[in-house]
């Protein structure tokens, strides 16, 4: 596990890839995390799926 912008990053196998999953704790900037995701994935780089989300996290 590696840690980027303060949230754990661990590798998840999926059917036959392997996924990076975030955990992301409860006090990160949130409105900046879902910037950069949504930056990604208008510029093709990644989609990205909410797993689990805080009532913080869909307030951002």
């Amino acid at each position: 596990m590696m840690t980027v912008m303060e949230m754990a990053v661990e590798k998840i196998k999926v059917w036959f890839r392997f996924v990076p999953a975030f955990h992301v704790p409860a006090d990160a900037d949130f409105p900046g995390i879902k910037a950069l995701l949504a930056r990604g994935r208008t510029e093709g780089w990644w989609h990205y799926e909410v797993g689990c989300g805080t009532a913080e996290w869909w307030g951002a």
